[in-house]
């Protein structure tokens, strides 16, 4: 038989977006170079939305008046993306 088309649920209800808080790992090609990323707490997740200065330059873009972000680096790029996810 082929694929069978099963319709959607009636019901029109938005589910809840699940997101994961825990403690992350990317692993790199050696013990010594795998990186921790420290999940969100509670705290954090509870903080009222505040505004920022995002400028983008040439080279790449610097948030408030920190330092100077390039556009090649890739934890530059997860950032960007998630600037435009909103």
């Amino acid at each position: 038989h082929g694929a069978e088309v099963v319709e959607g649920s009636k019901d029109k209800k938005k589910s809840k977006i699940n997101t994961y808080s825990g403690t992350g790992y990317r692993l790199g090609e050696t013990n010594d170079d795998t990186q921790v990323i420290p999940g969100t707490s509670v705290q954090n997740r509870n903080e009222e939305p505040r505004d920022v200065s995002l400028k983008m330059w040439k080279s790449g873009f610097t948030v408030d008046d920190g330092p100077l972000r390039t556009y090649e680096d890739p934890s530059n790029a997860e950032f960007l993306t998630s600037i435009k996810r909103g």
